[in-house]
C-alpha cells in the first residue's frame, strides 16, 4: 500500500494526506460525537463473550442461509460423487 501512495506521490507526503485525497471535504474541527457513542451495550470482553457458544444468531437472513445451504450441498455432494474440483459459482442440475 506504501509503495502505491509513493507512486501517487513520490516526494514527501503532505502532512494532511485526507485534504489531497478528499480536497472538497470539510473536515470538523471537533469531534462528532458525544462520549460514549462507540460504547458496546455489552461491555464484557471478546473471549467472555465468546466463551460460550450463541445459538440462533444469525449474520444474514433466512433466504441467503437457503442459498448457502443449497450450494454448499451440492459442492459436498460434488466432491462425494468423485469430482475434486467443482466449479465454484457454478450450479450444479
Amino acid at each position: 500500500m506504501e509503495k502505491a501512495v509513493r507512486a501517487l506521490f513520490p516526494t514527501d507526503l503532505p502532512k494532511d494526506i485526507a485534504q489531497v485525497v478528499t480536497p472538497q471535504t470539510t473536515w470538523p474541527t471537533d469531534f462528532p460525537f458525544p462520549a460514549g457513542f462507540f460504547l458496546r451495550k455489552d461491555e464484557t470482553t471478546d473471549s467472555e463473550f465468546y466463551a460460550q457458544p450463541r445459538i440462533n444468531i444469525h449474520h444474514i437472513d433466512d433466504p441467503a442461509i437457503a442459498a448457502l445451504t443449497d450450494y454448499y450441498t451440492s459442492v459436498i455432494q460434488s466432491y462425494s460423487a468423485g469430482n475434486t474440483s467443482p466449479q465454484l459459482g457454478s450450479q450444479s442440475e
